[in-house]
């Protein structure tokens, strides 16, 4: 979940997607089971074969992977940002002196190797130049820009999971 542009993400922010992922998850059936995997397990470029081993280690069917890329556009005219995820690297507009907050979630069925699910959510938060040079005052607009994207992720979340009502 790190980026080059502001650091690797907070704890706090990892914990908070975790618990917005497993309470839509979660919420209104006894027959999903959320449980968190270390990202230490999951290595970079090794493809199905170690999400396959990862999921026979912790006993899972499917796997939803998470990321998230923080990027900040100092100019005076917007322009394009390149953010990386979970499902790759995309090109995204963005305007001057914003923080763009991106979370991608993709969720994969191990037995057939195929993403069943997706989902990006992203968060826009205007930010001056004097604002962004202060380290408090960019950890505090970092902050402020995840919780945003965090709450569009749980709204839609919630929305895509939810319980289905029965006729």
């Amino acid at each position: 979940m790190p980026t080059e542009s502001s650091g690797a993400v907070a704890e706090s922010n990892r914990l908070n997607m975790i618990a917005t992922v497993r309470a839509a998850l979660g919420a209104g059936t006894s027959t999903r089971s959320v449980r968190p995997i270390d990202d230490s397990y999951l290595k970079a470029g090794r493809g199905m074969d170690n999400l396959r081993q990862t999921g026979k280690l912790f006993g899972v069917d499917t796997l939803m992977l998470l990321s998230l890329d923080q990027r900040f556009r100092p100019e005076d005219s917007g322009g394009v940002v390149r953010i990386r995820t979970a499902t790759g690297s995309r090109d995204v507009n963005l305007p001057s002196q914003t923080v763009l907050t991106y979370i991608d979630v993709v969720m994969i069925d191990l037995a057939s190797g195929e993403a069943g699910y997706t989902r990006q959510v992203a968060s826009e938060l205007g930010v001056d130049a004097r604002t962004w040079a202060d380290p408090r005052l960019r950890r505090q607009a970092e902050t402020d820009a995840t919780a945003s994207a965090l709450e569009k992720l749980r709204l839609a979340l919630a929305t895509d999971f939810a319980p289905k009502k029965k006729k």
